[in-house]
């Protein structure tokens, strides 16, 4: 069974969401990752300021 949600049937199996949540903070928890993606960020700062400075 589904419950309309925005229009859009949503799944009623919370077991699902568990799932993902769990895998989600177990992502967010392995920091290797994370502060991967922030040094990428923090490094091509500049670059990417410029491209929008660019396309402005």
């Amino acid at each position: 069974a589904s419950i309309p949600v925005f229009h859009r049937c949503m799944p009623v199996d919370i077991s699902c969401y568990a799932k993902f949540a769990e895998a989600f903070i177990t992502f967010v928890s392995d920091n290797s990752v994370v502060h991967r993606v922030i040094a990428g960020v923090m490094t091509s700062k500049e670059i990417i300021m410029g491209l929008c400075l660019l396309a402005l």
